[in-house]
Order: structure tokens, then C-alpha cells, then sequence
């Protein structure tokens, strides 16, 4: 059975241009910012969200 809440997953994702996605490890592991040079959110935070 799967308890909603406590089992939800999460990924980190750019929403400039380039559109990447992270995993909770990446971004535990410092990769917190968009480092794409050609996107248009370069520099900025990922965003958060549930998958």
C-alpha cells in the first residue's frame, strides 16, 4: 500500500531552455543551480517539484 505523503518522491527541474531535471541526490550533493550556459535560466535555483 502506498501512503501518500511520506513515500512521494521528489526531482528538481530548470525551468529555463534547457530544461533539466534532477534527482533529491544531485541536489543534496550541491548541484542546485542551472549550469547550462546556453539556457535561459542559467544561474538560477531549481524549481522543486512531486513525481
Amino acid at each position: 500500500m502506498n501512503t501518500q505523503g511520506e513515500d512521494q518522491k521528489v526531482a528538481y527541474i530548470c525551468e529555463g531552455t534547457c530544461q533539466a531535471k534532477i534527482t533529491q541526490e544531485q541536489y543534496d550533493k550541491g548541484l542546485t543551480k542551472c549550469g547550462t550556459e546556453s539556457c535561459t535560466y542559467f544561474g538560477k535555483p531549481f524549481k522543486k517539484v512531486k513525481v
